[in-house]
């Protein structure tokens, strides 16, 4: 079974970026996929203290530290969020903060440019404004990087002015989230015939 890290940033289960979230994984049948809710996980800040340099591991004992081998086997990470001031919310960031473990672990092996694994981003934001994604984005991509993902961020979905839409969520973007996931499954196909290399 091919298995899949699913990282919800939203504290709320049944807001707009859970909804295209889950839209998203419903398409990619056969992935077994840990669904990870940031807000429901104990996950202390990265302090930079360099412990992960020497190995493949954190000196924090928090949820983190045992999520690291199931996003090593993980052959698409997908990521989900509402903006908040324009960036991932606090406990999301800190999860993305705490797998400096895998770029640690890859400078070591001297291998930066691994792809091996699919990565797939949606946000959603209550206001109207220009480049407000573009912070987030640039996170996202990093991120993405270090755990070895390939992917493309003309896909993303990226729904902007949802303030008032307390329920409703147009049903183009659900459509859009689904499709992605349908691509997302094919290209899988491709990217797992190959070994996944772990730190």
């Amino acid at each position: 079974m091919v298995r899949g890290a699913a990282i919800f940033g939203s504290p709320r289960n049944g807001g707009h970026s859970t909804r295209l979230h889950e839209a998203f994984l419903g398409e990619l049948t056969g992935v077994s996929f840990d669904r990870l809710r940031v807000y429901d996980l104990d996950i202390r800040p990265c302090t930079a203290c360099g412990f992960c340099r020497g190995e493949f591991g954190c000196i924090h004992d928090d949820d983190m530290a045992r999520l690291y081998g199931r996003i090593a086997e993980s052959a698409v990470v997908s990521v989900s969020m509402p903006l908040y001031f324009s960036s991932p919310p606090s406990p999301l960031k800190a999860f993305i903060d705490r797998c400096q473990v895998f770029w640690e672990a890859r400078e070591r092996q001297g291998v930066l440019a691994v792809t091996s694994r699919r990565g797939f981003f949606i946000a959603v934001g209550g206001g109207r404004y220009r480049g407000m994604f573009e912070p987030s984005l640039a996170v996202v991509r990093h991120f993405f990087r270090t755990l070895g993902c390939e992917f493309d961020e003309s896909e993303y979905i990226l729904v902007d002015g949802v303030d008032g839409e307390k329920d409703a969520l147009p049903n183009a973007y659900l459509a859009r989230a689904r499709e992605a996931g349908r691509r997302c499954a094919r290209l899988l196909a491709r990217l797992t015939n190959d070994t996944i290399p772990r730190p």
